[in-house]
């Protein structure tokens, strides 16, 4: 079967809002992943727009952590995005195994960092930062995935003013788009989210690497965001007694409820993550 110039292969996964398969691209040969639309959703307008969104969004990004996609279309009313095809273990599946490493979980988190700096400086928020979005490939690499909730934020003097309006429109006020247990206390209460939901969601992913479990739970959905909003998660010695005090912090930092008192900008926890391995392998060393 084909979608357009791509030849399906095998499925690779599925979610609740689209399908991603194994193809290749009968024009140039390559192997590629091609993201389509859950039949269910195809005739929303509103999720198509933003599906595409995403698309032109991404493919403006070069960054070694970045899934880079290569175009959008549609194929008899079915859209599509072809993306890069990414071989590895997502950090979800290697969390079954039981929690990572201290040296692994901040190399991880600064690569992660890396690729959200730049996605942040060109305007983008990926608004899904989850263990299942990032891949570590064999050769030792990290990806972030899945930019699908990613919106445009008002980059001074890069975004035509048409455009933000009309992602404005996309991620009303009201609206909660993300994954529950990553989101930030901002997108818990449905307000208008920046890239500092980002650093919060990363945070939450490092705990949950380190704890082998995630800060905030709960038996439903309302729940996760009621400790989201209002709960101060536990120390990470009272799972393990490896955490350098310096990494404690700025997990601690990430998380804050008040965006004003988190990590401003992803560059500045890649930084500070950057430092924190430096210091351990010196003094493994």
């Amino acid at each position: 079967m084909n979608i357009g110039p791509y030849r399906i292969l095998r499925k690779l996964g599925e979610g609740g809002m689209s399908s991603v398969f194994l193809t290749e691209d009968i024009r140039s040969g390559r192997v590629v992943a091609l993201k389509l639309l859950a039949p269910r959703v195809v005739a929303d307008e509103t999720y198509r727009l933003r599906l595409l969104r995403e698309a032109h969004a991404v493919a403006s990004l070069k960054h070694p952590n970045i899934t880079a996609l290569y175009e959008a279309d549609q194929f008899e009313e079915q859209p599509y995005i072809a993306m890069e095809y990414v071989e590895g273990e997502s950090v979800a599946d290697t969390l079954c195994s039981g929690p990572f490493p201290v040296t692994t979980t901040i190399w991880v988190g600064a690569e992660i960092a890396s690729a959200l700096a730049a996605a942040h400086t060109a305007g983008i928020v990926h608004r899904d930062i989850k263990p299942s979005n990032i891949i570590i490939q064999p050769e030792g690499g990290v990806k972030v995935m899945d930019f699908g909730l990613a919106k445009f934020v008002e980059v001074e003097g890069d975004i035509e003013e048409d455009t933000t309006a009309q992602m404005r429109n996309l991620t009303a006020r009201g609206t909660i788009l993300g994954t529950v247990h990553y989101m930030s206390p901002e997108q818990a209460h449905g307000e208008e989210s920046d890239s500092r939901a980002d650093i919060f969601a990363l945070g939450v992913l490092l705990y949950e690497m380190l704890a082998g479990r995630p800060p905030f739970r709960g038996a439903h959905t309302f729940a996760v965001l009621k400790a989201i909003i209002e709960e101060i998660p536990p120390r990470l010695d009272r799972y393990r007694d490896d955490v350098p005090d310096g990494l404690e912090l700025a997990i601690v930092k990430s998380l804050e409820k008040n965006r004003e008192d988190r990590y401003q900008t992803a560059k500045e926890f890649e930084l500070d993550l950057r430092a924190i391995l430096r210091k351990l392998r010196q003094q493994e060393g």
